[in-house]
């Protein structure tokens, strides 16, 4: 250190290890007392306060601009409110999507689809107009023959389909299908309506009630008739292995046909805002309230520097990283610089007591307009122009769509329209098919039970194929639409009913019901 080292560092203040020396002369009244720190260096706390309310001032001017944002804009109660409204809306609505599936099945289950297997099986349905039928079901309808026959197998074998297909594989596809078939033999009048379930011997084959009825036995055991008696078994088992081809196609085609519906119908799924609770990160923690003798938490501030131009307005080269793409090059003419962060410096704030607080910033972006490079040195002090950072022009038009609210409440018209209109579109598509298996499966248990068979269409597709038969079957396809449209009507009703808006929830008084719902558990997938 030189000659002049002492003297700079006591003029900077006064070392931790060195003596304090008293002044000479009198004392100013007027003159406030020099205040430091335990290092030794002067602070001033008023002169402190007022650069705080300065920068305070300086950030609250850039949030009403739009050049910088707060980083948690959403408060504690607004976010337990948002929660709360997330929640009603998704146990509503997932509780109301499992009621309007289960009812939209039930039609199905009690007439209409005993109705339609009897239009793809018996020649009477091709041979009697609509009108007549309607008329000679009207005169001797009871609920004891035309809406329970197969309706309790249909409902264990749906409930086994929801609750244990899915976690257990296909380890109840059997059951599923053996019941499944009862319940179309049963609604054919093939076996008696006062029976509610199968047997057990029904689900072994080779036994009296089995649809797979056992082949003559073997005359010897030579591999010839080891051979015979295995095609007669596969014979007898194909009226089975039909039906489980069936299901399983209409099975498979339903999730290509329910992507394709759902695309094509006004849905909030695909142009709606969800309510959202914030992510994790952004939620506001629920800190005590400071002590009284506390002071106040330091206020996020914002302070930024001037932008550094060097001749010519060109940008200092940074050096990446190896393996990182470069930076995306800007416009020759508009240069945009990154603000900086500022925090207690050393050469501003030197007590200990203010390393804590660092300052946060949100990003505020310098735009400079480059100039031609001259050898005039720049004179006097330079200025940046902030302005609000303008994203890329919307589309024309994209500022008239409505934005939807989209919570499950709001979704489901437009999922079960889709169910709906997918469950219609396979069954058409796959009619002759199960209208193949249908006939093959009842001469079968015919044959096997000794009963005539005359009343039942041939295995070919075009048997009794006429108009009274293509009226009376699509009629009753109309029928089951226009039933499951009604039950969707009345669910969107009710689903509107209780929907609530962010305004009239944020209104609503018992906002813990979104608390109360709970989760709900079922063994199927929603959509």
């Amino acid at each position: 250190m030189g000659l002049l080292g002492p003297l700079t560092a006591q003029a900077l203040g006064r070392s931790p290890y060195d003596e304090v020396v008293q002044g000479e002369g009198e004392e100013d009244p007027h003159t406030q007392a020099q205040e430091y720190d335990h290092r030794g260096r002067p602070i001033n706390p008023e002169t402190k306060r007022m650069n705080k309310d300065i920068i305070r001032a300086h950030n609250e001017v850039m949030l009403v601009v739009g050049v910088a944002e707060p980083e948690n804009p959403h408060s504690a109660p607004e976010y337990e409110s948002r929660r709360q409204h997330d929640a009603y809306e998704t146990g509503l609505g997932v509780r109301l999507i499992w009621a309007t599936k289960r009812c939209v099945e039930m039609v199905g289950v009690f007439g209409v689809n005993g109705l339609r297997q009897r239009v793809l099986v018996y020649k009477k349905y091709s041979q009697t107009p609509c009108w007549e039928l309607y008329q000679a079901m009207r005169s001797d309808f009871s609920i004891g023959r035309y809406m329970l026959p197969g309706a309790p197998s249909s409902l264990v074998a749906n409930y086994i389909d929801r609750r244990f297909i899915p976690r257990i594989d296909h380890s109840w596809t059997y059951l599923r299908l053996h019941l499944e078939l009862f319940a179309a033999l049963q609604r054919l009048g093939l076996i008696r309506s006062t029976q509610l379930l199968p047997t057990w011997r029904y689900f072994i084959p080779f036994t009296e009630d089995s649809l797979i009825p056992a082949p003559p036995p073997m005359a010897s055991f030579t591999i010839q008739s080891l051979l015979q008696w295995a095609g007669q078994a596969f014979i007898s088992a194909t009226p089975l292995l039909l039906w489980a081809l069936t299901q399983r196609a209409m099975k498979d085609w339903q999730p290509g046909v329910w992507q394709r519906v759902i695309s094509r119908l006004p849905s909030p799924i695909f142009r709606g805002r969800a309510i959202g609770p914030l992510p994790p990160e952004q939620a506001p923690a629920n800190t005590p309230p400071p002590p009284p003798d506390s002071p106040p938490p330091p206020e996020p501030e914002i302070h930024e520097e001037p932008a550094q131009i060097e001749d010519g307005g060109d940008d200092v080269p940074q050096s990446t990283p190896e393996g990182s793409p470069p930076p995306p090059q800007q416009p020759p003419g508009h240069v945009r610089r990154q603000s900086l962060y500022s925090a207690a410096g050393a050469e501003d704030y030197g007590s200990d007591d203010d390393e804590h607080e660092v300052v946060s910033a949100a990003l505020i972006s310098f735009d400079v307009e480059a100039t031609e490079a001259t050898d005039v040195p720049p004179q006097g002090l330079w200025s940046a122009e902030l302005r609000p950072s303008i994203g890329p022009e919307p589309r024309a038009g994209s500022a008239l769509l409505p934005t939807y609210l989209s919570t499950m409440l709001t979704r489901l018209p437009s999922l079960m329209a889709a169910k709906i209109l997918t469950d219609a579109i396979v069954r058409l598509s796959i009619a002759p098919y199960e209208a193949m298996a249908l006939r093959l499966a009842a001469r079968a248990f015919c044959a096997h039970h000794g009963l005539p068979s005359e009343h039942i269409l041939g295995l070919h597709l075009l048997s009794g194929l006429n108009l009274t038969w293509f009226v009376n079957f699509f009629g009753t396809e109309l029928a089951h639409l226009v039933l499951s449209g009604e039950v969707w009507s009345m669910f969107t009703a009710i689903s509107q009913y209780f929907h609530m808006s962010e305004e009239e929830w944020n209104e609503y008084e018992g906002k813990e019901w979104g608390d109360w719902f709970g989760p709900f558990y079922s063994g199927e997938p929603l959509f």
